[in-house]
């Protein structure tokens, strides 16, 4: 499953294609696509794909209102997570009953291997299966969960439907969402971690490797996060050095991501074999104003242990602080 708007139609596509090349299974593959403000056009270059792999199909669904379809109450930070991210949480609800399990990738993943292992992988009575994404204290404080308590990153999930339906997991979304007010700091990525703890499935890092374990140190990498993967050093190394499943997230450290004609995305190589298999993929134009292209110069030129450090204090003090104080206000402008 994926999901996308008409405005990242490229990555998506690329990112299918990656899957079908690595591909080695006999089962037919179908792909259920969240579209949104999708054209005619938009869906042919998608269709394109049935043409190159014969037994691949795309199936379009629309984007759900979830406020008025399930009750979702989600309040969007003023714009910086949308609702639509949400569609991830209500798998079990949109997909077929027929679908039993289902691989979920956002638009930024390149599949750089086989998934046949993966696939078959048994969810046992876990609701998913995914990397963990590490977070400091202060972060797993205010989700209400433990420090030790396992919290995934939800661009690449291995969904258990089947139990998902049994045990009415977008019901206890939507309940929790409530709960919250809809203050939910990192979006659907939290509500799933939160309402499915303790009944996640760990996955080896290979299999969801972001921008910015590519860029640091482990050192560099905890003096940001205050926390690490649990993965053994010489599993994080090989995760890093011949990973299955990229995700080429956004990151401080990077010149914009790989589709952009200008970047700086340690494994641009590998998103550009797949790209440029694709003859109407177009690479973006680099239109950064001044000011943030002033920035990346004094990101890419500032010694890294610092930047890690400086970095690190602003992501585990200032910017939880603030959303935390526009919380608080928008809880009193609700009980005015």
């Amino acid at each position: 499953m994926y999901q996308a708007s008409n405005t990242f139609i490229n990555p998506t596509i690329v990112s299918m294609f990656s899957l079908l090349s690595n591909y080695s299974g006999s089962e037919p593959v179908r792909f259920y696509l969240f579209c949104k403000d999708f054209s005619e056009e938009d869906k042919a270059k998608f269709k394109w794909l049935e043409s190159q792999f014969p037994s691949c199909s795309v199936v379009f669904l629309p984007t759900p209102d979830l406020a008025s379809e399930k009750g979702l109450v989600f309040d969007t930070y003023n714009g910086k997570w949308p609702i639509t991210s949400f569609t991830k949480a209500f798998v079990d609800a949109y997909i077929p009953e027929s679908v039993d399990k289902l691989l979920y990738c956002d638009g930024d993943i390149l599949v750089c291997k086989d998934l046949k292992e993966l696939w078959e992988t048994d969810l046992g009575d876990n609701y998913f299966a995914g990397v963990k994404d590490p977070l400091g204290p202060r972060y797993m404080e205010v989700f209400g969960l433990a420090k030790d308590d396992l919290y995934v990153n939800s661009g690449f999930l291995l969904f258990n439907l089947k139990k998902m339906r049994e045990e009415g997991f977008s019901t206890k979304i939507v309940e929790y969402s409530k709960k919250q007010n809809g203050f939910i700091f990192f979006s659907e990525q939290t509500a799933l971690n939160v309402v499915a703890n303790k009944r996640i499935l760990p996955l080896p890092l290979k299999y969801n490797v972001q921008t910015l374990p590519l860029s640091l140190t482990k050192k560099q990498f905890i003096k940001l996060r205050r926390n690490y993967f649990d993965d053994s050093d010489e599993d994080v190394k090989n995760a890093i050095e011949g990973p299955t499943v990229l995700h080429m997230s956004t990151c401080f450290l990077m010149v914009n991501r790989p589709w952009f004609e200008k970047n700086n995305y340690r494994y641009k190589n590998k998103f550009d074999f797949y790209a440029k298999q694709v003859p109407f993929f177009e690479y973006a134009k680099d239109r950064r104003p001044p000011k943030k292209r002033g920035v990346s110069f004094f990101v890419r030129i500032a010694p890294r242990f610092l930047l890690a450090s400086f970095v690190g204090w602003l992501y585990n003090g200032p910017r939880i602080n603030r959303w935390l104080k526009f919380r608080k206000a928008s809880y009193d402008g609700l009980s005015n």
